[in-house]
């Protein structure tokens, strides 16, 4: 469990007449690792809060941690896959650059973001080894204020890394990125991303 407390000198992000307010937010997370089986293993991490303002109760909401997820990860022989699904509750306008203060006494900026997928990875030789993945994240906002910026997100990941030593890994990811949005006015996107991929396990606590 956790307690934060935050002042902010403008909450409604406006350059004429801004707002300040103190927030208070206790926070509980709690989760489990479950092998349901030697090949199957299911895991939870939930974390949930409240987040009150002193003199703007319209912002008052509930709040998912960005680390809340579902796991569920499977061997079959060579191949192993990861089904997982993270989802979080945003309230903190300051984390999206393009939004300013509006006509609007308060920015009601709550949204919730929803990514689930799947990650396959597959040991064909000892020590060579090939990874693909797809996530679709859905963001929808949870008030009436900013439903322009709800968009579907698709997400394809390809690479392979070799394991020099048992500590040592080198490789190459790819990834495609495309991001789809709800309000035709808004400009959809996409993106590629190509690059080296080193991981070193300094010990058996800290991997580089």
């Amino acid at each position: 469990a956790g307690f934060q407390a935050e002042f902010n000198d403008n909450i409604n992000l406006s350059a004429t007449d801004p707002r300040s307010d103190l927030s208070l937010g206790p926070t509980v997370g709690m989760g489990f690792i479950l092998p349901l089986t030697k090949e199957h293993l299911l895991q939870m991490d939930v974390g949930m809060g409240y987040r009150w303002y002193l003199n703007s109760p319209p912002l008052n909401s509930l709040t998912l941690a960005p680390n809340s997820r579902l796991d569920y990860r499977m061997f079959v022989g060579n191949l192993s896959l990861n089904f997982h699904d993270s989802f979080t509750m945003q309230n903190d306008p300051v984390s999206r650059p393009e939004l300013t203060g509006g006509k609007n006494q308060y920015i009601d900026f709550r949204r919730f973001h929803n990514t689930i997928g799947v990650i396959a990875e597959w040991r064909a030789f000892r020590q060579w080894a090939f990874i693909a993945g797809y996530d679709f994240g859905l963001d929808r906002s949870l008030s009436s204020d900013f439903l322009n910026l709800d968009d579907n997100q698709h997400n394809f990941s390809l690479g392979t890394y070799y394991q020099l030593s048992s500590r040592l890994n080198v490789g190459i990811n790819s990834s495609y990125s495309l991001n789809l949005y709800r309000d035709s006015n808004q400009n959809d996107g996409d993106s590629t991303t190509v690059g080296p991929f080193v991981s070193w396990e300094v010990n058996r606590y800290i991997t580089l």
